[in-house]
């Protein structure tokens, strides 16, 4: 007996060792696993808590006059948690920034009768919609002018038509865009204020060099386009065959000449700070009509006339004179209009000539001269009437 016990009480021993040990290891376990389950049990911050949040950091931007950072806050919080009052904040925001129909449109978003609003916010978000309706029905009046008559504008990136343009607007910030072929376009931020007039002159820089345009037989009835784009002729140009210069971009343009049924299309090349005359020959067989020279001796005739019938009335009082002393007639008892009129007609005359002379027939000679492209002549300008540029 003796015997026995003593061998089971090592066995038994043995056994409590190991059940001791499983239990530490199992307690170690818990202990590990419980910090872990109790973070995974931790719940997680409520949309509404990190937009009350948010919204308390930019009601403080706002008071700060930071308006852009404290829009930016109140949208953020309102995607989170639509509480109304987050809603007023970005209303106000928006109408601080000069856009005011982006913040009557928060505005009309607000429900006067949500019962979360406090009363006093209430009354005040109620007010505050009243006067920004008011501000856009009373409105304010844009004027954009510049030196280039047929500039583009655009106002808010929609088509305003050609200056000068005049526009009635909302109250606020307005973006203007004004632009023309062969000028950088220009833009400009104005903000707009409540029943005022604003005018913007904006000057476009050319960019590019100036193209000329020479047609033969002359401009008028003739469409020119520069890369699609419309060149508008002015009267004083149509009477001539060559076009004013416009500015071009450096590079490659292609030129259409319309006249009737006739379309001519040519390819040139603008070389940046170099002059270019493109010929686009829509009447390159039929004679030019010398327009200038037939106006210029026209007034050199009148003005020969002119000058003749005033040296005649010098010549001829003179005459009279005599003709009335020998009849007996005194000074007081006859008159002649010779002495006045004769010298004015003498010197309108001579000055109408000389200037018809001068700015119609001698300048327009240079129109009218039209260069047969014989193999003799300079190679620029043979390759121009073939419809490739000329370079100076």
């Amino acid at each position: 007996m003796r015997r026995h016990a003593a061998i089971a009480g090592p066995l038994g021993n043995r056994w409590v060792r190991l059940l001791l040990a499983l239990l530490a290891l199992g307690s170690l376990g818990v202990g590990i696993a419980a910090p872990r389950a109790a973070f995974a049990k931790e719940p997680a911050a409520k949309p509404e808590d990190k937009a009350f949040r948010l919204f308390k950091e930019g009601r403080v931007l706002f008071e700060t006059t930071d308006y852009a950072k404290a829009l930016e806050k109140a949208e953020e919080a309102y995607d989170l948690f639509d509480h109304p009052a987050i809603l007023i904040l970005k209303g106000r925001c928006l109408e601080k920034l000069g856009r005011f129909t982006e913040a009557l449109a928060a505005y009309k978003l607000l429900d006067l009768k949500d019962k979360r609003l406090k009363p006093d916010l209430r009354e005040e978000a109620a007010a505050e919609r009243k006067a920004l309706e008011e501000k856009i029905q009373r409105g304010a009046k844009l004027i954009v002018e510049s030196e280039q008559s047929d500039a583009e504008v655009q106002i808010d990136g929609a088509p305003a038509g050609r200056v000068p343009v005049e526009r009635k607007l909302t109250p606020g910030q307005h973006t203007i865009t004004v632009s023309k072929q062969g000028y950088r376009t220009e833009t400009r931020t104005v903000t707009l204020k409540v029943g005022e007039s604003t005018q913007v002159a904006v000057k476009l820089t050319a960019d590019g060099s100036p193209v000329v345009v020479y047609v033969p037989g002359g401009l008028r009835g003739v469409q020119i386009l520069f890369d699609a784009t419309n060149l508008e002729i002015a009267m004083d140009e149509a009477v001539g065959q060559r076009t004013k210069p416009r500015p071009l971009a450096a590079g490659q343009h292609v030129l259409t000449c319309k006249k009737g049924e006739k379309v001519v299309q040519l390819p040139f090349t603008v070389v940046a700070g170099v002059d270019t005359e493109v010929t686009c020959p829509l009447d390159a067989d039929a004679a030019p009509v010398p327009i200038r020279p037939i106006l210029g001796w026209t007034g050199v005739g009148l003005g020969a006339f002119m000058a003749g019938v005033g040296t005649w009335a010098l010549a001829t009082y003179g005459a009279d004179k005599e003709e009335a002393a020998r009849r007996g007639l005194a000074d007081s008892e006859w008159s002649s209009s010779k002495p006045t009129l004769g010298p004015v007609w003498l010197g309108v005359g001579l000055l109408g000539g000389a200037a018809s002379w001068y700015f119609l027939v001698r300048q327009g000679a240079s129109d009218t001269a039209v260069t047969d492209p014989a193999p003799a002549l300079p190679a620029p300008v043979f390759a121009a009437r073939r419809g490739l540029a000329v370079r100076f």
